[in-house]
């Protein structure tokens, strides 16, 4: 399906997007290097995986085909039509995310900006993928939908935020080493019902306020620069006090409701 690209040797902004009367098959994964430094992919993952042979989605079969040793940016997106179909169903994607990590890997690139938008993945997931990301500098996570996971976790979780603090190991990043050690943009919109743990979260901003070169230097982190934090319910100020002096120190700090429909 990328056989295209062969017309555009110097092509580097690529979007894939998932059409809804195609099928995507294991015998459309054919490797091509290309000099892509962005790469957008907005795919359906499957509701339900009908019996029979295996049959990847978009995300898979992109991930699987390419190889782009220039790429600093990877956006991967759940498209609305996912939302609209997913009510009564639970969506799991492991296997397809799993080939995220190999797709970096293979490609040996230094991404720099990842955003992942609505995928139905676990905070585990995502943990060990950043694992592998040590020269990422944005990082923008949303969850899916409400309708798409029921019962299942979200990938923004407690877990999550404590896993991204400079000396605090947890069970997703046991490792004294942290996670994605030159980040300096995060942006994180929480779909989840579940109680927001301000605590958590402003202990791991704190942690990586590093505003001192030399420290910084170091320490090898970078100081973190700018926080989004996007949540569903109304927003107490108070509980995040601990960030005020962080933005009077130059910190840029948004915190506020999203409304989601």
């Amino acid at each position: 399906m990328f056989e295209p690209l062969t017309r555009f040797p110097n092509i580097q902004y690529l979007g894939v997007r998932h059409d809804n009367e195609s099928k995507y098959r294991s015998a459309d994964v054919i490797l091509r290097v290309v000099p892509i430094t962005s790469l957008k992919v907005e795919f359906h993952p499957e509701v339900t995986r009908p019996l029979g042979p295996y049959q990847p989605d978009l995300l898979e079969v992109a991930m699987d085909s390419l190889i782009a040793p220039s790429l600093t940016e990877l956006v991967i997106q759940v498209d609305d039509h996912t939302h609209e179909n997913a009510a009564n169903s639970r969506i799991s994607l492991p296997r397809t995310f799993l080939c995220v990590s190999h797709f970096i890997v293979r490609s040996c690139c230094t991404l720099s900006v990842l955003v992942l938008q609505g995928l139905p993945v676990s905070d585990k997931l995502v943990v060990d993928l950043l694992k592998d990301l040590r020269g990422l500098t944005d990082l923008t996570i949303e969850d899916p939908d409400r309708m798409m996971l029921q019962q299942q976790s979200y990938p923004i979780s407690e877990d999550l935020i404590e896993s991204l603090h400079v000396c605090r190991p947890n069970y997703l990043n046991p490792s004294p080493n942290p996670l994605v050690p030159n980040l300096r943009s995060l942006v994180l919109k929480v779909i989840s019902q579940e109680p927001f743990n301000a605590v958590t979260f402003n202990l791991t901003i704190a942690s990586r306020w590093i505003p001192d070169k030399e420290y910084e230097t170091q320490s090898n982190v970078s100081c973190l620069r700018s926080v989004e934090l996007h949540l569903p319910d109304k927003v107490d100020r108070t509980l995040y006090f601990l960030l005020i002096s962080l933005e009077r120190c130059g910190m840029r700090i948004v915190v506020k409701e999203e409304s989601y429909t």
